[in-house]
């Protein structure tokens, strides 16, 4: 069974991710990776054999990508630490 989790380097989804690579299913993982603490747990992913794709949700094609072939999507990622920031990075046009 494919699955895909998204918001893999976070707290919930880094943990969830390597749980589900422990237990055999077939993952693919993606998350940011702009802090130090995102960049060590896309580290540690990648050291525990989990495949990890980088790029953004709201590219259509990377996205579409991302969820082919695959049975389960896991939604994790979240915009929940972002400051001062103009309001459009919580919108999408899609």
């Amino acid at each position: 069974m494919r699955i895909v989790v998204t918001g893999a380097t976070g707290f919930i989804g880094c943990q969830l991710a390597q749980i589900l690579a422990a237990l055999g299913h077939d993952l693919v993982a993606t998350g940011r990776a702009t802090s130090t603490v995102e960049s060590a747990r896309l580290e540690r992913l990648k050291k525990a054999g989990v495949r990890v794709e980088v790029g953004s949700l709201l590219d259509p094609g990377f996205a579409l990508a991302l969820t082919k072939a695959c049975e389960i999507v896991i939604h994790l990622a979240a915009a929940q630490h972002e400051g001062n920031v103009p309001i459009a990075i919580f919108e999408t046009s899609m």
